[in-house]
């Protein structure tokens, strides 16, 4: 089997850590951000081809699993592997693991598409780039396989209309500022995860689990597993707004979706589909969801 590739190496800062002490979510994708770019390197798609060529190899879609929590100080190494190359898409599998212990920590399949930076228009890869990752192609590792959706298949398009009809709630309004952007002017997958933390927050109230019950019930929470899809990369200045759904409740897991708009145009920018849990600080286990809780999901699909 082809050997994976060294694509990160780095450290979780205390300033990456969210009140628990984990590494925020965000943080995974900009370490990712970085992995992806030593990938195109790797493939001969380096810096220079792509400002030749004005081209980006722009991610489309992620599956994450997550598996193990970083914390502050912590090692972090990222492997990538290639899962299928075509004319315009190519499909990666990067491993995050902590580098002292080698604990797997999360996993990625991203799917990214090759097209002009100022247009959403594809571009088929160079014949050369297609070959060095057909080298690198391996089967997806059994830790990478989803439990709780679908890997390659359509998912959910985010609709203004249907937000407002649902009486979705509002977690988050906020606007891309340039340092949230990628080279081509456009909003990072960092930046679209930092929205979904800040609606987090306002999801679990929504859910009867703000921050003061969590503390008082001895609780927190975690995302385990999520679906991102990504419609549109909004400029800077673009003014967005967060519509937010409580899905599902199972015996000890809870289905939420966040759907991001342009504020202005109500054009789809990403959907974000997530599954999280509930555990005991004492102990680090997950604890059954509480029937209001479960109602409240109930009400609200």
């Amino acid at each position: 089997m082809t050997d994976p590739i060294a694509t990160y190496k780095g450290y979780v800062a205390p300033w990456e850590c969210d009140e628990m002490g984990h590494m925020n979510i965000q943080f995974y994708f900009s370490k990712v951000q970085d992995a992806d770019l030593h990938l195109m390197d790797a493939l001969g798609l380096n810096k220079e081809r792509r400002w030749q060529s004005g081209t980006v190899l722009q991610p489309t879609q992620y599956h994450v699993r997550f598996h193990k929590e970083l914390f502050a100080s912590d090692l972090v190494v990222i492997q990538t592997s290639i899962l299928s190359v075509s004319d315009c898409v190519m499909e990666v599998y990067h491993e995050v693991r902590n580098g002292l212990t080698g604990a797997l920590a999360a996993t990625m399949v991203v799917t990214l598409l090759h097209r002009a930076a100022d247009t959403p228009s594809p571009i088929a890869l160079a014949g050369d780039i297609r070959l060095n990752a057909q080298n690198l192609i391996v089967p997806l590792a059994p830790e990478g396989v989803p439990r709780s959706f679908p890997l390659r298949s359509p998912f959910d398009t985010p609709d203004m209309d249907v937000a407002l009809d649902a009486k979705m709630p509002e977690t988050n309004r906020s606007a891309v500022s340039p340092d949230e952007c990628s080279s081509n002017g456009r909003l990072s997958t960092r930046g679209f995860m930092s929205r979904v933390s800040d609606s987090q927050g306002h999801m679990w109230a929504l859910a009867g689990l703000d921050r003061q019950s969590q503390k008082q019930q001895g609780l927190a929470t975690a995302t385990v597993e999520m679906r991102l899809n990504f419609f549109h990369r909004p400029e800077v200045d673009t003014t967005m707004v967060m519509h937010t759904q409580l899905v599902e409740a199972a015996a000890k897991t809870l289905h939420y979706r966040h759907w991001l708009f342009d504020a202005a145009s109500g054009t789809p920018i990403a959907s974000h589909n997530g599954v999280g849990l509930l555990f005991s600080k004492a102990d680090r286990k997950a604890v059954a969801i509480p029937p209001a809780v479960a109602a409240r999901f109930a009400k609200s699909s």
